[in-house]
């Protein structure tokens, strides 16, 4: 923490198996709560790679990290009752740009390393993150099975030729269609929504009501998976 030009306080804190973002939130809990602890702050610029973060630490509500966020409204809450003219200003910094304090302060915080132990603190959002890797990691194993591809799953292929597996919503499987055919993308996107079970029972109860629409809706869904 910096006043004009001059350090006031530095620290660093184990924040657990946690997120980025959710490090982020606790690093800028502690500038906030130690920053309005001084007597001769009227202004705080907090600077961080993560507006998400700076967004969620002013926002109460139920999230991942909720607590650093009720920690920094109740001492900006304090902090502006007590004092006039007071002003919190959160500046974007992107890490690519390697900025001095910024950057310093991101090598300082990275360099402590420590053993995770038997029962580390843990953030919603990484557990979320640990379960959705957990199921990637599953359905990689069971798509090499063909019976569970199933036989008319479209084949798209990726640049060096291997067949595209489906992934999470960080590199969707779908997107190779886009880049070479907008049209056959939303196709399959509409099929994807049509091969939902809640989708395929009210179609098929539409389409027992309606036996005029069947030939017009009977074209055979592409199997995506």
């Amino acid at each position: 923490m910096f006043s004009g030009r001059v350090e006031r306080w530095h620290t660093r804190h184990v924040a657990g198996k946690v997120t980025a973002p959710d490090a982020e939130l606790y690093a800028i809990r502690s500038a906030i709560v130690n920053a309005t602890s001084c007597d001769d702050c009227t202004d705080i610029f907090i600077f961080t790679d993560s507006m998400a973060s700076a967004r969620r630490a002013v926002d109460p509500s139920i999230h991942s990290g909720q607590g650093h966020s009720l920690a920094i409204c109740k001492a900006l809450q304090t902090w502006f009752i007590h004092k006039d003219s007071q002003s919190i200003t959160f500046v974007y910094v992107p890490l690519r740009l390697q900025w001095d304090l910024h950057y310093k302060t991101h090598e300082y915080t990275t360099k402590l390393k420590v053993a995770l132990g038997p029962r580390p603190a843990t953030s919603f959002d990484s557990l979320r993150m640990q379960a959705a890797l957990s199921h990637g990691a599953s359905w990689n194993v069971l798509f090499q099975d063909p019976e569970y591809q199933g036989r008319n799953f479209l084949q798209i292929k990726t640049v060096d030729r291997a067949i595209a597996q489906p992934r999470g919503k960080e590199n969707p499987w779908v997107h190779f269609a886009n880049m070479s055919s907008p049209q056959l993308y939303a196709r399959m996107c509409r099929t994807c929504e049509l091969r939902q079970p809640t989708t395929l029972c009210y179609l098929h109860s539409f389409l027992e009501m309606n036996p005029k629409v069947f030939a017009i809706c009977s074209a055979p869904l592409v199997g995506i998976g």
